[in-house]
């Protein structure tokens, strides 16, 4: 057993360390493990340092190979929240293909913040279609804030997650809000003047929610920033008493000439 630390320690090295230009990590780990007895290897190969990261952690964090990699998984690894929120951050879409191969149940959260989340705030879009299809992350999945995933896409202006996620979305971006100020996507959307997605995000929204003045209202300044908002809401059945003071104020104009 005086060995056990030994081992663990050069475990931890052969996967936190970069890759020296004449140096085999693969053969190296190959050689650890076959050290590690039946009784010792789930406790070694799972087990956590001071700064709670695990073998698997730093194999991914430093780049290591996938044939590294499987090589640890093949131990029957445990897949933490820890180790997916690192694949997420550090990793590729063929490392999460990798450990989903392996069992990892993408639909754990880390301090109430999911996978899917993590991608739309790190622009990790790439993976957005995998985690939803292949990861069964429900996309109008809710953080500890009650945001939803097209929120948070939509607070970072990342336009490409705000498509992917209205291609997979099912639910009305009217229904979903934060729990503070109960902004829905939508009315977050029309503030920030986010004009491009607008009309995808109108194929989804009931003319009822259109018209519910809680999710349309917006202040003056806001609504400086674009020009053809009101006649969108009005192309999809969008009533004006519906509309908030503000609104109209801002848009005279165009109430003249809905009224002419």
């Amino acid at each position: 057993m005086s060995i056990i630390p030994t081992i663990q320690q050069r475990l931890f090295s052969c996967c936190r360390d970069a890759l020296d230009q004449n140096d085999d990590r693969l053969s190296l780990l190959k050689t650890l493990l076959s050290l590690i007895s039946e009784q010792e290897r789930r406790y070694l190969i799972d087990v956590e340092d001071a700064t709670h990261r695990a073998p698997l952690f730093y194999a991914i964090e430093s780049g290591k190979s996938l044939i590294f990699l499987r090589q640890l998984l093949d131990f029957q690894v445990r897949i933490t929240n820890r180790i997916l929120l690192c694949a997420i951050r550090y990793g590729n879409l063929d490392i999460l293909k990798l450990l989903n191969q392996y069992g990892a149940d993408f639909k754990q959260t880390y301090y109430g913040i999911s996978l899917l989340h993590e991608c739309i705030l790190l622009h990790k879009n790439d993976l957005i279609s995998f985690l939803i299809e292949q990861g069964d992350i429900d996309p109008n999945t809710l953080d500890y804030d009650n945001q939803s995933p097209l929120l948070y896409a939509i607070f970072r202006t990342n336009i490409e997650a705000i498509f992917i996620l209205l291609k997979h979305s099912c639910i009305d971006p009217c229904l979903i809000s934060t729990r503070k100020q109960q902004l829905t996507s939508f009315h977050v959307a029309c503030e920030l003047g986010i004009d491009e997605v607008l009309p995808s995000m109108m194929k989804f929204i009931s003319i009822l929610n259109i018209n519910n003045k809680n999710n349309l209202f917006m202040n003056a300044t806001s609504l400086e920033k674009f020009s053809s908002l009101f006649d969108l809401f009005l192309s999809n059945g969008a009533k004006l008493h519906h509309l908030t003071k503000a609104y109209r104020r801002t848009r005279a104009s165009y109430v003249t000439k809905i009224f002419t």
